[in-house]
């Protein structure tokens, strides 16, 4: 039976509901094998404009070598626990396709491909005086260098669009972009 940590927020999460999302996830015990942790978020969005509750669920798996991360919002939650099954499965089974190249340390390899020029335009810009940024800080354990592949591999499971790295070819800071229908962007410096 997995360990699953609960981070519940603006809600109060009915027993019978607990049970059911341990009892879902519990599904994958064979598969996430040598897990750190799995965490399962839920959090009740208040919005005056909604007059149903709404919901955001993720599930967060620490594997040895890389986290991986599903989230969907709706209105029930025991929907949105089915809802997020398929997207996990397909992500574990993705981390593990790979777990040999963690394991035995075999190489990474990526192909390369050309810059394609995106025109951006100037239209749209917000000045200076009227822009005022929300930062938010997030901070990450593992600093160790690792290959744009590999980069490329654990931002999928994380289901991002953007992931810095430090690259291992050589050994500078990243942003590696998911570009729709294109492939990967790999921002860096000379």
């Amino acid at each position: 039976m997995l360990e699953i940590n609960f981070q519940i927020r603006n809600i109060e999460l009915l027993p019978k509901t607990k049970d059911y999302i341990i009892e879902r996830i519990n599904k994958f015990d064979k598969m996430i094998v040598g897990y750190e942790n799995l965490t399962v978020s839920l959090v009740r969005i208040s919005n005056s404009k909604v007059k149903n509750n709404f919901y955001e669920m993720d599930i967060t798996l620490k594997m040895p070598h890389a986290f991986i991360k599903v989230e969907e919002k709706g209105t029930n939650i025991n929907t949105l626990i089915d809802n997020l099954l398929e997207p996990l499965s397909k992500k574990i089974n993705r981390y593990k396709s790979q777990e040999e190249r963690w394991v035995k340390h075999k190489e990474w390899k990526s192909a390369q491909v050309d810059a394609i020029g995106l025109d951006f335009g100037g239209e749209g810009l917000i000045s200076e005086n009227t822009y005022e940024p929300k930062i938010y800080l997030k901070y990450y354990e593992d600093d160790s260098p690792i290959h744009p592949a590999e980069a490329v591999e654990k931002m999928e499971l994380l289901g991002h669009n953007q992931y810095m790295f430090k690259n291992i070819e050589n050994n500078k800071y990243g942003l590696l972009v998911k570009i729709n229908n294109i492939g990967y962007e790999l921002i860096q410096p000379k």
